[in-house]
């Protein structure tokens, strides 16, 4: 096992993971939080506490889905968990469980079936040759074998168990396509990514390749040269394509002063604070279309809840939207790390999953690289919101 998840489990965090994966085996869905939370309180276990003490590896915030990995995954991002957040184990989890390791070997056998499927594609030179390998050819090439032809229910039972855990595996959730919405339906476009894991062969392969891959770069993790006034035209520019997409202004009452400190230089760790709390007094007054002022707390976490049902038909812009808003509670975690002292400890963990320098040798340098990343954030939601304008406008015409 890796290194980052070789320190043995405690007695409550084995029963926390078992809790999670019972009902998984008994129909292939995993749990919601509520219900983890509510057992281990029966047993007298603060199931938050918990879940937190799992070791976590974290990359490089420019990754295309998440930039995170660990023993479990919890489908609001790790942050406030709301009731009905979708709990589950990754292979890592399953695999030092220990309780299912049949269905680990599973994992890499349809690993494996897709990279051969990938290399023996014959290409044409003139045509793209789209290959895609289905929920019924997986049952037939790996699954079924192993299991007696007369258990057809358990057959598709680890059909579904499978699809569970792809669905929020790095790399590998952006390749299975669902066909349904209970996941009895998927199927796997076949791509070039497959190739990457051709050398895999053990969970243990699996997780140093996921680990590897989420290791920053020796790049500078964020550009360096900014405008003063990039930030607010980004904001701007956001609440104005937001406004055209549901006809309501994204932000409900910008402070004019917030938007005027964003502007200037950071020359020492006050006016670094300053500059965050105005920032933060932005990000808190983020307004969904159902509701007449924002939340007191967790405006973010309402917007991702917002955008969660409007988008759950479009996965590909899902993703990339809860992306750029994990990035902006990232920093707003920063900011409450840093100046509020019972948090302060926080503060390292939140700059490493921003890939951000801390504590930093220069506080100018580190506001630029906060405005960087939250242009970069509120930049990449207008787009994304945009490519969705345009798909309805052409939808009505």
């Amino acid at each position: 096992m890796n290194s980052a998840f070789d320190a043995p489990l405690s007695d409550e965090q084995k029963t926390l993971l078992r809790t999670i994966y019972i009902p998984f085996s008994e129909n292939g869905k995993w749990p919601i939080w509520q219900y983890v939370e509510r057992i281990l309180a029966k047993k007298g276990i603060d199931a938050n506490t918990v879940y937190s003490s799992f070791p976590v590896v974290y990359g490089n915030p420019g990754h295309s889905w998440q930039h995170s990995y660990g023993i479990t995954f919890r489908d609001d991002n790790n942050h406030q968990p709301r009731p009905d957040s979708k709990t589950c184990l990754t292979v890592a989890g399953i695999s030092i469980l220990g309780i299912d390791l049949s269905l680990c070997n599973l994992f890499l056998n349809l690993i494996q079936l897709l990279v051969n499927r990938y290399q023996n594609i014959e290409p044409t030179p003139y045509e793209v040759v789209n290959e895609v390998v289905t929920r019924d050819e997986i049952l037939q090439a790996i699954i079924n074998p192993i299991i007696n032809a007369m258990l057809e229910e358990h057959s598709i039972l680890r059909s579904k168990q499978l699809y569970s855990i792809l669905e929020h595996e790095p790399i590998l959730s952006s390749m299975v396509r669902s066909l349904n919405s209970n996941g009895d339906e998927w199927e796997i476009p076949v791509s070039s990514e497959i190739i990457r894991f051709k050398d895999i062969v053990t969970v243990d392969d699996y997780i140093d390749l996921i680990v590897d891959w989420l290791k920053p770069s020796n790049a500078p993790a964020v550009a360096m040269s900014i405008g003063r006034l990039d930030l607010p035209y980004a904001i701007g520019y956001l609440d104005a394509v937001w406004r055209c997409w549901c006809d309501k202004n994204l932000f409900a009452r910008p402070d004019i002063s917030s938007s005027a400190r964003l502007t200037q230089p950071c020359e020492n760790v006050e006016e670094f604070n300053s500059f965050m709390s105005a920032l933060a007094d932005i990000l808190g007054q983020v307004l969904t279309p159902d509701k007449e002022e924002p939340e007191q707390k967790g405006a973010l976490e309402s917007l991702q809840n917002y955008l969660e049902d409007n988008f759950k038909e479009n996965r590909e812009i899902l993703t990339r939207l809860i992306d750029q808003l994990t990035i902006l509670i990232d920093l707003r975690h920063l900011r409450v790390s840093l100046q509020h002292s019972d948090a302060r400890h926080k503060a390292p963990e939140s700059s490493r999953r921003l890939g951000i320098d801390y504590p930093p040798s220069n506080w100018n340098e580190l506001w630029k690289q906060v405005v960087t990343l939250a242009q970069g954030a509120f930049d990449a939601i207008r787009e994304e919101i945009n490519s969705d304008y345009k798909l309805e406008i052409r939808r009505i015409t």
